[in-house]
């Protein structure tokens, strides 16, 4: 994923933007705030989503449905009509709208509909909001650490997902791939397998790519190949990283600019907390030029000006703590200038299971 977002970049910021902030953190948005009548309007799914609500939208009725825990908020495009739990509010100042193809609504409703504190700070042109909870005792850091704890005390497990990529706007054709892969830890000894499978969307061709790093020392083959050692290189992290749920764990503790509770759900018969986080785009990508474009004036630059999104939900089985499914979601915006700008969308899902089940990796011969 780390490479796909490689080449994209953002646009320049205005003197007059309105820029967010969630609990002293930037909360950032491929569209930025705007003020209408008076009022300050944010992208619904940016705000609900980081205040833990699931956003659903039906484009026949133009109508925004937000569910956080046991309450459900319905409102429309163009109307002021606003109800909690099918009754009527007060009237919104100002109806929702639609900018730059997103939903927008004024941020002191939303935000005070969905328990956050919302000020103004006019020094800085900055909507800040504030918002805290826990569940079950618990707040999202401390779940997270318990969660880290579980999977650190497995001796070993297995995982599996997809990673697609495409045009934000949906036009061309997508791409990705599935992977599988397994862990194991002995004492401080780390093995992590994973096997890829590329493929242009749809088509059902690609070829089999399979990765083994042990400890810090890269392996690699294609299509049961000899079996290369590229040593011990930082990008093998990134690659492999990124899809064993452990490590993501430790990544997220490291990259995350927040981390909030989410509707709890219940899967196979069990209860889950559910923690959803927003990663921080400028530690991410300082992270990429570290790997991709040391030395390398063109690539630093590129990477540094791109405007980056990318949220995590992770889903935690109550009663053992373990990660059971991680659902990474990101945009990535390039506007290169001359008429030229892209944008891309990236969705990678991962399922945990097999724990603590003996795992086969494979036998590197030596050199």
């Amino acid at each position: 994923m780390a490479v796909a977002i490689l080449a994209l970049a953002a646009p320049a910021s205005s003197q007059n933007q309105v820029n967010l902030s969630f609990n002293g953190q930037p909360l950032d948005s491929d569209v930025s705030p705007i003020i209408f009548s008076g009022r300050t309007l944010v992208p619904v799914r940016v705000i609900s989503e980081s205040l833990g609500a699931d956003v659903a939208w039906d484009p026949s009725e133009k109508k925004v449905t937000l569910t956080k825990n046991a309450d459900v908020v319905t409102l429309t495009v163009d109307r002021k009509e606003v109800y909690r739990n099918g009754a009527r509010l007060p009237d919104l100042d100002v109806p929702a709208r639609i900018a730059g193809g997103r939903t927008m609504v004024p941020v002191r409703f939303i935000g005070e509909a969905l328990g956050a504190m919302v000020q103004w700070d006019e020094a800085t042109r900055t909507v800040a909001l504030t918002f805290t909870e826990k569940r079950d005792g618990l707040s999202p850091e401390q779940l997270l650490a318990k969660s880290d704890q579980a999977m650190h005390d497995l001796r070993a497990f297995r995982y599996r997902g997809t990673l697609t990529y495409g045009e934000a706007s949906g036009s061309g054709q997508g791409a990705g791939y599935s992977f599988e892969g397994a862990r194991r830890q002995s004492g401080d000894r780390v093995e992590t397998y994973l096997i890829q499978r590329p493929e242009e969307a749809g088509s059902g061709v690609g070829s089999k790519i399979e990765n083994f790093l042990r400890g810090n020392t890269w392996f690699t083959r294609v299509d049961g190949g000899a079996w290369q050692s590229l040593g011990q290189a930082a990008s093998a992290g990134q690659v492999i990283d990124s899809q064993d749920p452990k490590r993501s764990l430790e990544i997220l503790s490291h990259y995350s600019a927040f981390v909030t509770h989410a509707n709890q759900v219940r899967m196979a018969g069990k209860d889950h907390y559910v923690l959803f986080s927003r990663v921080d785009p400028d530690k991410y990508k300082r992270s990429l030029i570290q790997i991709f474009g040391a030395g390398n004036d063109s690539v630093q630059a590129l990477i540094g000006q791109a405007q980056l999104e990318m949220s995590k939900r992770i889903f935690i089985e109550k009663d053992t703590f373990r990660v059971i499914r991680v659902i990474t979601n990101a945009r990535a915006t390039l506007d290169g200038g001359a008429g030229f700008s892209l944008s891309q969308v990236i969705e990678l899902t991962l399922e945990v299971y097999d724990f603590n089940a003996e795992v086969v990796m494979p036998e590197i011969p030596a050199r």
